[in-house]
């Protein structure tokens, strides 16, 4: 049996700055509510949104959690999912809370006009403040985004020595949600099951959304995370396969550059202006592009390679 998991080596929240700064602003915000001010406009009151027509406070009820059992929670499922930041960088990960918050505010705003008037007794007249889209949504990314971990390999004495560090699986996270869902108020529901569903239809591209939503690079001008995206094996001796698959390939490659260099530097020694390049076999040509290869990228690499044609697929194959 597989579960999806991601190992939690490193620094905490090393390429992670929207996940560090969300949990500091959540806690600061939090503290700021205990002094004597009105946090009546944070309020998610509905009875006050339909028949006041006050829409502005579908937007303002998500800048703070005004209860701690919700607090407490989401900062740790936003602890744990801080690795989906790192996967997809910090301007894509931004784009991705953005697009949340504008599809959760339409999918509250669409469900609690259709309550209101098909079935008024199942809404909430209160709804539990917070931004409950920056965190429930994430729980699709974070398991279609990390490779598969199998349940044994992570029990086998070996691997469990050769880990610096626990695995996070959508197991323990699925448990945290479970249980904060089961001590959650039936008002809780609503908020959560309206982000969900949200995050649901964001990442299905709803209206090309995921196309529309998206912040400028310029905004983010530093290095983006270095998150290998390469798949991990399930167990070990899988793992140390890939890895020299992996390696083997490193060679062939570098020593198909080597070639090269040196064939350019024979043809410098006599003189030449320029390399004598033969057309390579067109039956290797047709082979390589019938396997899918851009016919002048399957020239080079057999030009590269002295017409190998492995040596030639491999170079093609790690472009």
């Amino acid at each position: 049996m597989q579960s999806h998991g991601c190992p939690e080596n490193g620094p905490i929240f090393e390429n992670a700055p929207v996940s560090f700064a969300l949990l500091t602003s959540l806690g600061v915000l939090r503290t700021a509510c205990w002094l004597p001010i009105d946090v009546e406009l944070l309020e998610y009151n509905v009875d006050t949104i339909l028949s006041g027509g006050q829409l502005w406070r579908i937007l303002t009820s998500k800048l703070c959690f005004l209860e701690n059992r919700d607090l407490f929670s989401c900062a740790i499922l936003i602890f744990y999912f801080r690795g989906v930041e790192r996967r997809l960088g910090t301007g894509r990960f931004t784009s991705l809370l953005l697009g949340h918050l504008i599809l959760t505010c339409a999918v509250e705003w669409s469900m609690m006009s259709l309550l209101s008037f098909w079935l008024p007794d199942y809404l909430p007249s209160v709804v539990p403040s917070g931004p409950f889209f920056a965190v429930y949504p994430l729980l699709q990314w974070f398991i279609a985004e990390f490779p598969p971990v199998s349940r044994s390999s992570s029990q086998h004495p070996t691997a469990a020595a050769s880990s610096d560090s626990p695995l996070v699986t959508p197991l323990l996270v699925i448990t945290i949600v479970a249980i904060d869902l089961v001590f959650a108020p039936p008002r809780a529901y609503f908020a959560v099951g309206c982000a969900m569903f949200a995050g649901a239809l964001f990442r299905e591209n709803f209206l090309c959304l995921r196309s529309l939503i998206r912040l400028p690079r310029r905004l983010f001008p530093w290095r983006p995370c270095e998150v290998s995206t390469r798949k991990v094996g399930a167990t070990l001796e899988v793992q140390r396969t890939m890895h020299a698959e992996f390696l083997d390939q490193q060679m062939i490659y570098n020593s198909a550059i080597f070639a090269q260099q040196h064939h350019i530097r024979q043809g410098l020694a006599s003189g030449a202006t320029q390399r004598n390049i033969i057309m390579p076999p067109e039956e290797l040509v047709t082979q390589l592009t019938e396997m899918g290869f851009a016919r002048e990228n399957a020239v080079e690499a057999l030009q590269t390679t002295n017409n190998n044609l492995q040596m030639a697929t491999n170079i093609l194959l790690s472009q």
